[in-house]
């Protein structure tokens, strides 16, 4: 499936808008259905908070990186799984960046 300069440009948009959403409207503490629940992220409300904010930089992130990958679409043939490598790879760094910080944060506290 070959992709087009616009379908990419608005997951791109599509994930800075969830960003700036999560930014503006931070989900409440253990919510299932809004935030991203990880090991450290549900430790305690503090780091839950710290980690929604952390997740929705990495989603403006990954938005820019998406935008700017749509920008090549034009000049290069890229396939379509090449963009759901990239999305699977960056969801992995930005839960790896966040659970490493937020382990890093609490480890200080405790000591």
């Amino acid at each position: 499936m070959q992709l087009n300069f616009h379908f990419i440009t608005n997951i791109g948009i599509l994930f800075i808008l969830i960003g700036l959403i999560m930014l503006v409207f931070p989900p409440k503490y253990k919510n299932y259905w809004y935030g991203i629940n990880t090991k450290w992220t549900v430790f305690n409300e503090e780091s839950w908070a710290v980690g929604q904010k952390l997740f929705a930089y990495c989603h403006i992130g990954m938005g820019l990186i998406f935008i700017i990958a749509g920008l090549f679409i034009s000049v290069a043939n890229v396939h379509g799984f090449s963009f759901v490598l990239l999305l699977i790879a960056l969801w992995k760094m930005s839960t790896y960046f966040v659970n490493k910080k937020l382990s890093n944060l609490i480890n200080d506290k405790i000591n």
